[in-house]
């Protein structure tokens, strides 16, 4: 499963003191239904990756300070259907959420572990 992959890439993000469960924390559309009409826009949600909770810092960083009312958890258990990929971060790594499809899985989703490897590992 992806989620494995990511959690094993990025081992200092995604640990013991926390819900395994959590993907990552995400400020804007909590679902999958706003994320696809989001996703059609162009405009795919940006999601802060690791299970302990994001800091104001890690927020300004992901260029996400606005929206602190409808701050959302995301535990893979709600995304199915939906992989991160990587898209940037310098504190802690971040991504956008996609709908899966072949392409993503096989191709996007490698590179993406490749370059968060690279950046946090």
């Amino acid at each position: 499963m992806w989620f494995d992959e990511l959690k094993r890439a990025l081992p200092r993000f995604y640990t013991r003191r926390y819900p395994t469960n959590i993907v990552g924390y995400l400020r804007g559309a909590g679902g999958p239904i706003q994320w696809r009409v989001s996703a059609l826009l162009g405009r795919h949600q940006s999601i802060i990756l690791g299970n302990e909770p994001p800091s104001e810092e890690d927020w300004k960083e992901a260029e996400i300070l606005q929206r602190k009312r409808h701050q959302h958890v995301i535990l893979i258990q709600n995304i199915s259907g939906w992989i991160v990929l990587q898209n940037g971060g310098s504190r802690r790594p971040w991504g956008q959420l996609f709908e899966i499809d072949d392409d993503r899985l096989g191709i996007c989703f490698p590179k993406s572990l490749e370059r968060w490897r690279r950046k946090f590992g």
